[in-house]
């Protein structure tokens, strides 16, 4: 009966030893999960961000086309306050601050910051992505499946 009573004890020891093992794998399983979760949802709003960069991007580079053809222009209104020629007078600068010089130049310094900051999030994308493929390697590779 002592040794049924020994074996008993190492059983019920090797049962608690590896049912609690299993919980920790469970924990760590769910751990990586919840962050491709949470990568899948980062990607998806960087994507719109991209977007939005992109629009920036377009909009900027509209905004200095403009500037570069309305200070072509000699005659007619002013394209920014619509003065004509003969009413902007000594004043018109003071009045007007339609500088097309200025304008471009405000416009290319947006796009250089915009590109600056495209760069950074492409480097967060492919953190991101690379993150992704390993928690997808471990899923594989111990079957950490959903």
């Amino acid at each position: 009966m002592n040794a049924a009573l020994q074996a008993w004890g190492e059983a019920s020891v090797d049962y608690r030893s590896l049912a609690s093992k299993r919980r920790t794998l469970r924990e760590r399983r769910d751990q990586f999960l919840d962050r491709d979760d949470e990568i899948d949802l980062l990607l998806a709003r960087f994507a719109l961000l991209s977007q939005h960069y992109e629009s920036d991007l377009s909009r900027l580079q509209a905004i200095e086309e403009a500037a570069s053809i309305f200070g072509a222009l000699d005659e007619g209104p002013c394209p920014w306050c619509g003065a004509d020629v003969s009413h902007r007078g000594e004043h018109a600068e003071a009045l007007c601050e339609g500088d097309t010089d200025d304008i471009r130049e405000a416009a290319r310094a947006e796009q250089g910051k915009i590109h600056l900051k495209m760069e950074e999030l492409s480097e967060i994308v492919a953190q991101l992505t690379a993150e992704r493929a390993e928690i997808a390697n471990l899923r594989l590779g111990r079957k950490l499946c959903r």
